[in-house]
């Protein structure tokens, strides 16, 4: 994420891969704190939810904003 956003920001022809890298992984990150939270453990559900569940948003927030920075860098 931090790569993405340094290339993004810098405006590098890597920048769009490494945008791309950076959603998937937050696809694959998302999928996997709702397969938990989700889950029938409710438990661990609550647990990860409350460990975890702010810095999703906060990755989900930096991923929009960095795209959203990069629409208006063309």
């Amino acid at each position: 994420f931090e790569i993405a956003h340094e290339e993004t920001t810098a405006n590098t022809v890597y920048a769009s891969d490494d945008r791309d890298a950076a959603r998937t992984e937050l696809d694959n990150l998302t999928a996997a704190y709702r397969a938990v939270v989700d889950g029938p453990d409710k438990e661990l559900a609550e647990e990860v939810q409350r460990r975890v569940g702010g810095r999703i948003r906060e990755l989900e927030n930096a991923v929009k904003a960095m795209e959203e920075m990069a629409l208006h860098q063309d």
